[in-house]
């Protein structure tokens, strides 16, 4: 926990292939933080890693990645309206769980452990700039933080959408 939390001149991080988890808010607040490495083999991304890492514009997410905690990726913004974090969020084509979708990070629901049975898939992230946002068919939740800061007049929620989490459109 709090690993490099509010250094001052960090700016790049290259994570060893050793690293499997980065735990709660482990560069929280490292505002010139500009890019930083996840290695392949991370399992586990917890609650607000990244919070106001206000540099940090994009990030790409391994194959081997399992667990995204609330306000991982979506609490980047400084408190400047210019500074609405991350613009850009990857993911590798292998991972089973999450996936970009156009401006969006989504995450795979499945029922039980053996993820045969998809029950629909979860918003995590909306990094786009369009004011208007029309959601997935196929949502079923909106996840904590998912529209944070991004400038949205409008989004235009499936029937599908069974839960929305705290401060989703905050």
């Amino acid at each position: 926990e709090n690993a490099a939390a509010g250094n001052t001149v960090l700016r790049e991080v290259i994570l060893p292939d050793t690293v499997h988890t980065i735990r709660e808010a482990a560069f929280e607040g490292c505002q010139q933080l500009e890019k930083i490495f996840l290695p392949e083999g991370l399992r586990v991304i917890e609650a607000n890693a990244f919070s106001h890492c206000i540099c940090l514009r994009e990030i790409h997410l391994p194959a081997s990645l399992e667990y995204l905690g609330e306000y991982a990726v979506s609490d980047t913004f400084g408190w400047s309206e210019s500074l609405n974090g991350l613009e850009e969020i990857t993911v590798d084509e292998r991972n089973p769980l999450f996936h970009r979708s156009g401006d969006a990070l989504f995450q795979n629901l499945f029922d039980g452990d053996e993820r045969t049975e998809k029950r629909g898939r979860a918003l995590v992230k909306y990094f786009g700039r369009d004011r208007k946002y029309e959601i997935p068919g196929d949502v079923v939740c909106i996840l904590p933080g998912a529209f944070r800061r991004a400038g949205i007049f409008r989004a235009d929620v499936p029937e599908a959408v069974r839960k929305v989490g705290k401060d989703a459109f905050r």
